[in-house]
């Protein structure tokens, strides 16, 4: 399967036209999906998304309809994904035995989440948060 997963800070960075990573994260999507690859999106990412696109300094902030309107279009031929309800306890024990705590759970579940997606790789711009958690996933930045 030729699967890609994307975190949040890749779709914030497609968000704006002015952001410094903007144009590698576009070429890199789009070549990604001229080749057939699908484009994977945990569920988690996306709510982060609305919650950085909305609350961003002006004068990046987006208004609600605006980043809803823009993550539809987004996803609209995307696959959203997310863990199965009785996957979570389980990802807790997981997360309580590799010691991961506080925020870097939310990278746990996106992880998790891209996995069970069957996606072969992860793009973000925190590979080392990641790598760190030991999953059998693929971890990039996004590349020209």
């Amino acid at each position: 399967m030729n699967r890609f997963a994307v975190d949040t800070n890749v779709i914030v960075a497609i968000a704006w036209d002015g952001h410094p990573d903007h144009a590698v994260v576009t070429e890199d999507l789009e070549r990604r999906l001229r080749a057939g690859a699908t484009m994977v999106v945990p569920a988690h990412v996306l709510v982060e998304s609305y919650s950085v696109l909305t609350r961003i300094p002006v004068p990046f902030r987006l208004n609600p309809s605006d980043t809803v309107a823009f993550l539809e279009d987004l996803v609209s031929n995307a696959m959203v994904t997310s863990l199965q309800a009785d996957a979570h306890l389980p990802l807790l024990r997981q997360a309580s035995q590799a010691r991961v705590t506080g925020g870097r759970i939310h990278d746990m579940l996106i992880a998790a989440a891209s996995v069970a997606a069957e996606a072969d790789v992860l793009l973000t711009f925190n590979t080392r948060d990641f790598v760190e958690l030991g999953f059998d996933l693929d971890i990039r930045e996004p590349s020209a």
